[in-house]
């Protein structure tokens, strides 16, 4: 048996998500069936273990629009901060950024910038580019908002990542 294993901490807006992703199906059938087909659609087209650009496999990039859609009809509500893995997570931090700070440039290509993105739902409403020094040194490079009243939660949630990762000293370069 394979098995695909979600571990969160404790609170984690994430297990509301999954749990009301799994219970909408658990509910409708025809979501689940046209889940069902999707994935083996996806597994007939595509090698699972290909990846592309991004974190992510094509597998799980090809699964997205169906999820969020099916999100949204369960009426997922609430914050959530999650690393830019998807194309078109990419796209939104570059247009949030050409609306922001039009001068700044996105650094995807280097291991020490870190991207997140904010959603509010299943709606990309901000994104953050952090830079990790060597010397363990943060840098909050880019940060955009659509909604000002979610800096908080978004800040917050990236200094709590910064400090698991042993980062202490934390510099916004951003005026």
């Amino acid at each position: 048996h394979k098995y695909h294993l979600h571990l969160f901490e404790e609170g984690n807006p994430e297990i509301a998500l999954n749990l009301l992703f799994r219970k909408y199906l658990s509910e409708h059938k025809e979501a689940r069936e046209e889940y069902g087909k999707l994935k083996l659609s996806l597994i007939e087209k595509l090698q699972q273990d290909k990846k592309t650009n991004t974190k992510l496999s094509e597998y799980n990039l090809g699964k997205d629009k169906f999820i969020k859609k099916i999100l949204q009809k369960a009426g997922l509500k609430g914050l959530f901060v999650r690393f830019c893995t998807h194309y078109d997570e990419f796209d939104a931090a570059k247009d949030l950024c050409d609306k922001y700070f039009p001068e700044k440039l996105l650094n995807f290509s280097s291991k020490n910038f870190h991207h997140f993105m904010l959603y509010s739902a299943t709606e990309i409403v901000g994104y953050a580019q952090v830079e990790v020094k060597r010397d363990q040194k943060g840098v909050l490079q880019i940060f955009a908002l659509e909604e000002k009243e979610h800096a908080e939660f978004f800040i917050n949630t990236i200094l709590k990542w910064l400090m698991k990762i042993g980062v202490t000293d934390i510099k916004n370069n951003i005026h």
